[in-house]
């Protein structure tokens, strides 16, 4: 709620503003109309000076709206939206990618959760931000390391070019020190992959 005005999501996706005095509905945003696969945990407000806006996700998409409005405001992104795969890479294409949790924001950028499948095969659940003002990519944060990244030496070598290694994703929400400009981050563990070796040592663990 800000001021007097209560910012929502139905169960259908559609973005509302209620005045929070009287229960009347401003306005009703219906861009996400169609997709009907998508839980959504709530909406982001951000502001600066008369520019106010609420930014949701629904599928892979982030969408700007005008918080006085409801309107979707077009020079975010593409048209209003921008695809939550963007820093991805190719490792995500033809793979689920969504987001059900609100970004973190930070000054003018927003970090996002994001959820991935669950089985081997999955899309990486690297960490974005996103500009809020435009929607472009401000930074990935590579949750399976590339090399020279912190961390490299711990998986297995070129594991981020395995395209049966996705997943440690964030898709709970963060928390953030904002005098340090620190974000916590959360993340869920890498699908396992069964390999000859691993399934020989499950199941050596099994009849023990």
């Amino acid at each position: 709620m800000v001021d007097t005005v209560l910012y929502g999501i139905t169960a259908s996706n559609y973005v509302f503003a209620l005045n929070a005095v009287t229960g009347k509905e401003l306005w009703k945003n219906k861009s996400s109309e169609g997709f009907s696969g998508n839980v959504n945990r709530g909406v982001v407000y951000w502001e600066d000076g008369n520019d106010k806006r609420i930014i949701f996700a629904y599928g892979e998409w982030l969408t700007a709206l005008d918080a006085r409005t409801g309107k979707v405001i077009h020079t975010f992104g593409h048209n209003g939206r921008v695809s939550l795969k963007l820093g991805l890479g190719k490792a995500a294409e033809g793979k689920y990618v969504g987001s059900t949790t609100p970004g973190t924001v930070f000054e003018d950028i927003m970090i996002m959760p994001i959820r991935v499948g669950e089985g081997e095969g999955a899309a990486p659940g690297y960490i974005q931000a996103f500009h809020i003002k435009t929607g472009k990519l401000a930074w990935v944060f590579h949750t399976i390391p590339q090399p020279g990244e912190p961390g490299y030496e711990t998986w297995p070598a070129d594991a981020y070019k395995n395209d049966a290694i996705g997943g440690a994703n964030n898709w709970a929400g963060m928390a953030i020190d904002r005098k340090r400009g620190i974000v916590f981050v959360p993340t869920g563990s890498m699908p396992l992959i069964f390999t000859e070796q691993n399934v020989t040592e499950r199941t050596n663990m099994q009849t023990v």
